[in-house]
C-alpha cells in the first residue's frame, strides 16, 4: 500500500513523502538547533484516509556563543570600520545587536547566520565592542550569550580647523571685520576635506582644503555679542573652531513721540525722534542725522530729530530713521489720530407762540 506522510511543525507543512515501505517514517535533524524548537505534529494518508498524531513539543537549548570580528583595530576619527557578528551554525530568522562600551548602537536583521556593518566612532579613545544575536520562532525571540570583546582605539586626526578674526576687541557697529577659516596641520594625505564659516546659523562662506577662507563684512549690532565658528568637515567627522566677539552699538533704535500727546486737526504738532544710546568716541552728535518716513509729511525739520507742524484731518502713520556712518535703524510706528474740535455752540428760540 502506497503511504504518504506529512510533517508539520507549528502547524506549517515542512516535509511530505510518498512511500509503499512499512517500515517507520524518520525525520532526522542531524544538527539540532534553537531554530528547531516547536511543536511537531505528523499524518499518513492511506487510500484516502487520514489520521493525525497527537503533537509533541520539541525544545533545544544552548545557543553557539557569537563571533565578532573587526577589519582593524587602530583607526582615525572620521573613518569607518567593518565590524561582522557571526552565528556559528545555527539557523533561522536572526536579530543581531551591536555594543559599543556596553550602549547598544546598531540592531540588523538578517536571514542568514552573520551580519556585517558599517560603524562610525566618533570619540576619541578605546572602544569596547561585542555583539550578541537573537533566534526569533514564532512570537518569541531566544537570546544568544555575548560574543568576544574587540577593543577597537579611535586616535585624533592630526588636523583641525582655526578661527582667526581681526580685530578682536572695541568692536563697534559699522566697523570692518576680517574672518579667516583656515587648517591646521594640513597634508596632502588628507582627502575629501571641506570648510565651512558661519555666524551663528547662517552660512558665510565655503572652501576647500587647499585655501583658506578670508571673508569681510561690516558689524551689524543685531546681538550683544556675534559667534563665528570654523567648521572641518571629513568624511562623516566635523570639527568646529568657535570665537564670540562683543559689539557695542554705534545708537539705540530712535524713539518717535509727539508733543502735545494729543492734538487736534490742524492745530500746531511736534515729532520729536531721538537716539537715547550714542557711543560719542565713535559718533558724534552731528554725524547722527533724523529723517521721517514717508518722506511726504507735511512737516518742517526744526533741529535735529525735530520736526514742526500741524496736524493733518486724517489719521496718519510716522515712523523715523537714524543714521551714521552707513548704518540705518528704523524706530517703530506712531500712529496719529488728530481729534474733531468741538464746534462753537448756537441758540435760538423756535418762533412759536406762548
Amino acid at each position: 500500500l502506497n503511504r504518504e506522510y506529512t510533517l508539520y511543525k507549528d502547524n506549517g507543512v515542512i516535509y511530505n513523502k510518498n512511500t509503499s515501505s512499512k517500515e517507520d517514517f524518520l525525520y532526522h535533524l542531524p544538527e539540532a538547533r534553537v531554530s528547531n524548537n516547536g511543536r511537531y505534529k505528523c499524518m499518513v494518508r492511506i487510500m484516502g484516509q487520514e489520521m493525525t498524531s497527537k503533537s509533541e513539543k520539541l525544545t533545544v537549548t544552548g545557543m553557539s556563543p557569537p563571533i565578532l570580528h573587526v577589519d582593524k583595530s587602530r583607526t582615525t576619527e572620521g573613518e569607518d570600520i567593518t565590524v561582522r557578528c557571526l552565528a556559528p551554525g545555527e539557523t533561522g530568522s536572526f536579530f543581531f545587536y551591536f555594543y559599543d562600551n556596553s550602549s547598544e548602537i546598531h540592531d540588523e536583521h538578517r536571514n542568514t547566520n552573520q551580519a556585517e556593518i558599517k560603524l562610525h566612532l566618533s570619540d576619541v579613545g578605546a572602544h569596547m565592542i561585542h555583539c550578541i544575536y537573537k533566534v526569533f520562532i514564532m512570537s518569541e525571540s531566544v537570546p544568544s550569550d555575548e560574543s568576544n570583546t574587540v577593543i577597537v582605539t579611535v586616535e585624533e586626526l592630526s588636523i583641525k580647523p582655526f578661527l582667526e578674526i581681526s580685530p578682536v576687541n572695541n568692536i563697534y557697529e559699522g566697523d570692518n571685520l576680517t574672518i579667516r577659516c583656515s587648517i591646521l596641520g594640513f597634508n596632502q594625505s588628507h582627502k575629501g576635506m571641506n570648510l565651512l564659516l558661519n555666524q551663528g546659523t547662517n552660512l558665510l562662506s565655503v572652501g576647500n582644503a587647499t585655501a583658506a577662507i578670508e571673508y569681510n563684512m561690516m558689524v551689524e549690532a543685531t546681538a550683544p555679542t556675534l559667534s563665528f565658528d570654523c567648521r572641518l568637515t571629513v568624511k562623516n567627522l566635523i570639527k568646529v573652531d568657535t570665537k564670540t566677539i562683543s559689539v557695542t552699538e554705534l545708537f539705540s533704535v530712535p524713539q518717535l513721540v509727539m508733543s502735545p500727546p494729543q492734538v487736534f486737526q490742524m492745530k500746531p504738532m511736534t515729532l520729536i525722534c531721538k537716539s537715547q544710546h550714542v557711543a560719542l568716541e565713535r559718533v558724534n552728535k552731528e554725524d547722527l542725522t533724523y529723517s521721517l518716513d514717508p518722506a511726504e509729511h507735511f512737516l518742517t525739520p526744526n533741529g535735529a530729530g525735530i520736526f514742526s507742524g500741524r496736524a493733518l484731518k486724517n489719521e496718519f502713520n510716522y515712523a523715523c530713521i537714524a543714521e551714521a556712518k552707513g548704518i540705518r535703524k528704523r524706530s517703530g510706528t506712531l500712529t496719529i489720530n488728530p481729534k474733531v474740535p468741538v464746534s462753537v455752540p448756537s441758540i435760538r428760540v423756535a418762533d412759536k407762540p406762548i
